[in-house]
């Protein structure tokens, strides 16, 4: 339901946390609450399944009713939880476009989503763990022969509702702690995406390096357009020195291209800023291009020789990710 957090583009060095990387972090928490109070609903979708199920198949005397419903009474909840999932997110989309996370996509009013889908598995997945495991811990510490699972909660005994009070801490802990794990998870994905794209030869072209690429997931295409944009800040350049009086006259060509390569960089970097389709990411490409062939005109024996060859180490990685937006789903033509 948030934006994933990334590493940054030029050292890829996972960003520091203040806290344990294991300690689930706001956005877990909150998800375990969710579900926590959802609960309700799921428990009545699905025992009402069940229940209904095993009406009609009593009526109707076919076990195999029986067994089909008891399979939907089993998958309901993620039913539920996908749905919920992306009503959510097609109000946020409707009414809060601006703080809806960017992994979302467009949503479709009737059809949810893979990222829906995926919390709806595993929210599911997080529910029956938290209950087994929380189920195991009171059997193996706590003695429960005298507990009535069936007696109302108005009439718990101070030990039953002490009970009760460990269970839910420890059901809500483990909830927290499963989707920890899932956005761990996706954070090393993104790392790896993105250290992999960084390890991506230079091409001399658009053209000839798009083919080979494959679909990246839309979570890092589009967290890569924020970090593209972010990460130049309209791409000012870093200060160079300029070459001593008596040697200007023997790098004025060269000069001439270096100060050339920079004032297409800051074009392109503008061009990145605003694009939005296929066709002005693949312009972008095209600039970013034209910089780095500028930039290779510059000789060795010019005193900005390792600027140039900085520039344009940092800028191949602006056309890699201008590649991977392009070849995205995940944006118009």
């Amino acid at each position: 339901m948030t934006k994933l957090n990334t590493t940054k583009v030029g050292n890829q060095t996972p960003k520091k946390y203040r806290w344990p990387i294991w300690f689930p972090y706001p956005n877990s928490w909150l998800k375990a609450l969710f579900i926590a109070l959802f609960l309700r609903v799921i428990a009545f979708v699905f025992t009402n399944t069940g229940e209904l199920g095993f009406k009609i198949a009593s009526f109707t005397n076919s076990p195999e009713l029986l067994i089909i419903f008891s399979i939907l009474a089993v998958i309901s909840p993620i039913f539920v939880i996908t749905f919920t999932h992306h009503i959510f997110h097609v109000i946020i989309g409707k009414f809060f476009p601006s703080i809806q996370a960017p992994e979302i996509g467009k949503t479709q009013v009737f059809m949810p989503g893979i990222v829906s889908i995926w919390e709806g598995l595993y929210g599911w997945m997080a529910i029956v763990l938290s209950t087994l495991i929380s189920f195991l811990f009171i059997i193996i510490f706590f003695p429960i022969s005298n507990l009535n699972l069936y007696q109302s909660v108005e009439f718990y005994t101070e030990f039953q509702e002490t009970i009760t009070v460990i269970f839910g801490s420890i059901w809500i802990i483990t909830v927290a702690l499963l989707y920890q794990i899932d956005f761990l998870f996706k954070r090393r994905l993104l790392f790896v995406s993105l250290e992999n794209s960084n390890k991506e030869q230079n091409s001399p072209s658009l053209n000839n390096t798009q083919t080979n690429l494959t679909n990246d997931n839309n979570n890092s295409v589009d967290v890569e357009m924020d970090r593209l944009r972010g990460s130049m800040g309209l791409t000012e350049m870093k200060g160079t020195k300029k070459p001593s009086t008596h040697s200007q006259s023997s790098h004025n060509t060269t000069d001439d291209n270096f100060q050339k390569a920079l004032k297409l960089a800051k074009n392109a970097a503008q061009l990145t800023r605003t694009a939005n389709t296929k066709s002005e990411w693949y312009q972008v490409g095209k600039e970013w291009q034209k910089t780095i062939e500028m930039l290779k005109t510059v000789p060795i024996s010019h005193p900005n020789y390792a600027a140039a060859q900085e520039k344009i180490i940092d800028y191949q990685k602006y056309i890699n990710y201008a590649q991977k937006i392009i070849n995205s789903k995940h944006i118009n033509n």
